[in-house]
């Protein structure tokens, strides 16, 4: 049945609608006195082909009624089945960076396109510290979204993974918002992906997001989200946080499945976005440094928010051996998005 689907889903709709139009039109005409003669003064290449067509099917179903017919039914069939599969289909997104890492996704739709991306663990493990070299994992990654956003057959799209958090933020921008994505999670015990789901009980209940923001004489604006670790303002001493502007977004409980839902999701980001917006616009911030501690689902549905029409240079730091080690440039070009804090020059 896996299999039937797969086929099903790449027959172009279009084609299986073509030979219903043009059958029912030589089923019709079959069926009373017709003179098609007039059609012969159009000199239209398109309906000269369509008189054409309906030639060579007139010829076909008066030859072999019996197969005719049935090609026909079964052209109905397979609409219908392309309609019912069209409207319970779901394209997954699915990247992983980290090593020994299995994403097992589930979902309840009739048609599941999981789209494994291959392993990059090795290729991080390959490259060590040698971070300005992430460039070439940036470029496939960019190449990656380009071909699945391209090659949009299914009603519903989503994304699954473990990477690590630029690579989040950078798909999720690199998607953008044009096109509405669920978002999988896979809770800390649980060995399987799960869609987000807004439970009744628990819509509005969100654990409050406390916002703390420090104003300075700077065009440089220091940004933390934490809902799974806290972000301590001594860990981004080496980005001169004391002369710059900062805003903190802290969820008062934290945990790695603090967030459970898209509404949810949704909040917080508006939350976050507000605040960020009104200080780029009353500070003229000029670029943004960003540092996430939060679930994967939450860190790409933020990149989706990012817009390089509105918001100024965003570089968004990994955290590993307790330091931020490199960061990425959201909105440039992957030859030249990796950066290292001690070669940014933080004015």
């Amino acid at each position: 049945m896996q299999k039937f689907k797969k086929i099903l889903i790449k027959i172009p709709f279009k084609l299986l609608i073509f030979y219903f139009v043009l059958s029912s039109v030589v089923i019709i005409l079959n069926k009373t006195t017709y003179d098609l003669s007039f059609l012969n003064n159009f000199k239209s290449e398109f309906v000269l082909n369509i008189i054409a067509g309906i030639s060579d099917l007139n010829i076909f179903h008066n030859s072999i009624k019996s197969i005719f017919y049935f090609l026909y039914f079964l052209d109905i069939i397979l609409i219908i089945f392309k309609i019912i599969l069209k409207n319970d289909s779901i394209k997954v997104m699915i990247v992983n960076t980290f090593e020994n890492t299995k994403v097992n996704i589930s979902t309840k739709y009739m048609y599941e396109n999981k789209d494994f991306y291959k392993d990059l663990s090795k290729d991080v493990i390959l490259l060590g510290d040698n971070y300005l070299s992430y460039t070439a994992i940036v470029r496939e990654l960019d190449k990656y979204v380009e071909n699945f956003m391209e090659k949009k057959e299914e009603k519903y799209y989503a994304f699954a993974g473990i990477l690590h958090t630029p690579y989040i933020l950078r798909l999720g921008y690199k998607v953008g918002d044009q096109t509405y994505f669920k978002l999988f999670h896979k809770k800390r015990n649980d060995d399987t992906f799960k869609l987000l789901v807004d439970k009744k009980e628990y819509s509005g209940n969100y654990p409050k997001l406390n916002v703390e923001k420090k104003l300075k004489e700077s065009s440089i604006l220091i940004v933390s989200v934490s809902t799974t670790f806290p972000i301590i303002e001594e860990q981004l001493n080496k980005f001169d946080i004391e002369n710059n502007n900062y805003l903190g977004f802290e969820t008062v409980e934290k945990g790695f499945d603090i967030i459970t839902s898209e509404k949810q999701i949704d909040y917080y980001k508006d939350v976050i976005f507000n605040n960020i917006r009104e200080v780029v616009r009353t500070k003229k911030i000029k670029q943004i440094h960003l540092f996430i501690s939060s679930s994967v689902a939450f860190t790409f549905a933020l990149g989706q928010g990012f817009s390089k029409n509105y918001d100024p240079s965003v570089i968004i730091y990994n955290y590993e051996g307790q330091q931020y080690t490199w960061g990425l440039n959201l909105f440039e070009k992957a030859e030249n998005s990796i950066v290292k804090p001690e070669e940014n020059n933080i004015e």
